[in-house]
């Protein structure tokens, strides 16, 4: 094609835009064919773009296949994608992945509706909640036997006794020790590990200069001592009570110290003092746990608080339904009864085991789906971490578990005392779908940040080749 011929086919292309597909022009002896090229819509919609472009390709045989693919073997390229995927952190879970994890929420579910149940006192025990009670009897009475006999054997004088005498007397000691029962191990324990924040109020309050704190008395005396909460909240306290000789109480939702009169063992001595205070306030712990001496309900007795169960009696509002004559009582009050009814440690103990039960079967298959459906090694298969896919997985479980806890708290309560509905709700359950929510949200809002900045650097990428015109 000449110069004239080259010049009269721009002019075609310009003359007319609106040109049909395929025109034919001639031009001296030459007979030149122009086809209009296809235009693809600019769109925000990223789908419908790469629908018309897949279309284009398959009407005109265009290959989309990368050529830079074919350089690559295949373990190359698999390498890639996955470093790729992790990069951007693309979801791998699937239908069954949900649906599992979905299924393990259920399981979990049917446990709690069953063996758990509502919380009860006294003889009235659900199955998990009784052999929970055992369980924590039989840690207190084997600690009670601890205790006993090893303060019973240090008084022996070993240098006045022989070998022989000394096995003698200890076989003896642990004999009888043995003998004793819950009951008496408890007591032993109560006198063995004394706080002067042991008070049960009313004439018996043992407060200094005759004060008593208002509205305690002997059934919601642990709830109303910070020093009785068994977790962290209460070792804090209960060494600064020790130490400064002064009880910390929760009055009509305000925090208050006074001194009492109560013995106290620990002598406040710098770093040997804080590690007495804080055995001293284990052992006494143990010996209520299990239900104190004094304390008594039913055949069950009155244990210790759940972990900072004791703050909901700085709630002093609400009006929430309690029984059926329509009486209204606010979070403190609510608690409180919850208490007196048998919600204490051991009950929340007894409404983890479901969800320890969804939690091991996710983790499992976890572990199981890493290790030999993707290959990975064991120390990259441990279901433990922040990943995004196990995280989204223990969150639909427990969303699930939380529906038919809820569903069957409302059932079971429907006809009965308001106060069986929040007796049968599982409150670990709540707390952990709670913080898994949380959990996934903050994932994502991280993912989501992530993937901004991705797209920033491909944008400034791409801005650098159209500006510089050069790799």
């Amino acid at each position: 094609m000449n110069s004239d011929q080259i010049d009269a086919s721009f002019d075609l292309l310009n003359a007319d835009e609106n040109a049909y597909t395929h025109q034919s022009y001639s031009t001296g002896s030459s007979h030149i064919t122009l086809e209009k090229l296809e235009i693809i819509e600019q769109s925000d919609n990223w789908f419908k773009v790469l629908n018309e472009t897949r279309a284009y390709a398959q009407r005109n045989d265009i290959d989309l296949v990368n050529p830079y693919d074919q350089l690559l073997s295949n373990h190359e390229n698999v390498h890639i994608r996955h470093e790729l995927i992790k990069k951007i952190e693309i979801s791998l879970l699937d239908g069954t992945d949900y649906a599992i994890a979905a299924g393990a929420g259920i399981i979990a579910g049917i446990v709690d509706a069953v063996f758990v149940g509502t919380i009860g006192s006294g003889g009235n025990v659900s199955p998990l909640q009784g052999w929970t009670d055992k369980q924590y009897a039989s840690i207190v009475n084997r600690f009670g036997v601890h205790y006993r006999a090893s303060d019973q054997i240090n008084k022996l004088d070993r240098n006045k006794m022989g070998v022989k005498e000394y096995r003698a007397a200890k076989e003896r000691i642990l004999r009888s020790v043995k003998e004793k029962g819950l009951e008496s191990n408890i007591k032993y324990l109560e006198n063995r590990f004394r706080v002067l924040y042991d008070t049960t109020g009313g004439n018996n309050s043992k407060l200094a200069n005759g004060l008593k704190v208002n509205g305690m008395n002997t059934g919601n005396h642990h709830m109303l001592s910070l020093g009785h909460d068994p977790g962290p909240l209460g070792l804090v306290f209960s060494i600064i009570d020790q130490l400064t000789g002064k009880a910390t109480f929760i009055e009509d939702g305000r925090i208050i110290r006074a001194a009492t009169e109560n013995i106290n063992r620990i002598n406040g001595q710098e770093v040997k003092g804080i590690i007495d205070a804080a055995h001293n306030w284990f052992g006494h712990c143990l010996s209520d746990i299990s239900g104190s001496g004094s304390t008594k309900i039913g055949n069950r007795g009155s244990g210790l608080p759940a972990p900072f169960y004791v703050l909901f009696q700085r709630c002093q509002f609400g009006s929430i339904p309690i029984d059926s004559k329509n009486t209204s009582g606010t979070i403190a009050q609510l608690t409180e009864k919850m208490f007196k009814e048998g919600y204490d440690t051991r009950a929340f103990t007894a409404q983890l085991i479901p969800i320890i039960v969804y939690e091991v079967i996710i983790r499992m298959f976890w572990f199981f789906k890493q290790h030999f459906y993707f290959g990975k090694i064991i120390s990259e298969s441990m279901p433990f971490g922040g990943n995004n896919d196990l995280q989204r997985m223990l969150f639909v479980a427990a969303a699930s578990f939380s529906a038919i806890d809820v569903g069957h708290a409302t059932v079971k309560a429907g006809g009965a005392e308001p106060i069986t509905f929040f007796m049968t709700l599982n409150y670990p359950g709540l707390i952990n779908f709670g913080f898994k929510a949380v959990q996934n949200l903050r994932n994502e809002v991280a993912h989501i940040k992530k993937l901004n900045e991705f797209d920033a650097d491909i944008q400034a990428e791409w801005d650098r080749l159209i500006i510089t015109g050069s790799i």
